[in-house]
């Protein structure tokens, strides 16, 4: 057994039990770390997981730049409020190695999908042409932070979206 509760006879006169708890379970770990490709296909996993890790740590770096934006909106800048310096570390921790990950993953993918025999009849033009401009973004991410350490440049000029204002010449 295991199979879907639509299987049972009179399935819509009956209450169904879920389990949200039980499903977070599964998923998180599932999402986070992408557990059926860890069991099922390791060396894949190992370029995956870094690249997938530096997505997300990226999303959360420019979530934290939003942030630091509203925050410098509201007055609160690095400079004279903790919070908003901690809001600027965080963005900088969490983009810088979501960058350095994800550049790692999008080589290692290219790689493993050009070498492996069991990729390379399933992999389609648009696949690399997907990895390379996602390991541009990450690279040229990369590249701001060199220019801009504390992504100040950046959050100045978020900041001149959300308010609709020019932004100041850097």
């Amino acid at each position: 057994y295991g199979g879907s509760f639509y299987e049972d006879l009179d399935h819509w006169t009956k209450e169904r039990h879920k389990n949200h708890m039980a499903q977070y379970k599964f998923m998180v770990p599932e999402i986070l770390f992408i557990r059926a490709l860890y069991e099922d296909n390791r060396p894949l996993w190992y370029w995956s997981f870094p690249f997938h890790m530096g997505l997300y740590l990226s999303i959360g770096g420019l979530a934290f730049l939003g942030i630091g934006a509203l925050l410098q909106i509201a007055g609160l800048t690095p400079e004279a409020s903790a919070l908003a310096s901690l809001v600027q570390s965080l963005t900088t921790v969490l983009a810088i190695i979501g960058y350095v990950l994800g550049t790692i993953g999008v080589v290692g993918l290219i790689i493993k999908r050009m070498t492996d025999p069991d990729m390379t009849d399933f992999t389609a033009g648009i696949d690399y042409l997907n990895l390379i401009w996602l390991g541009a973004i990450f690279v040229t991410g990369f590249l701001v932070w060199l220019k801009d350490p504390g992504f100040t440049v950046s959050r100045e000029y978020l900041v001149s979206l959300i308010t609709f204002k020019p932004m100041a010449k850097a």
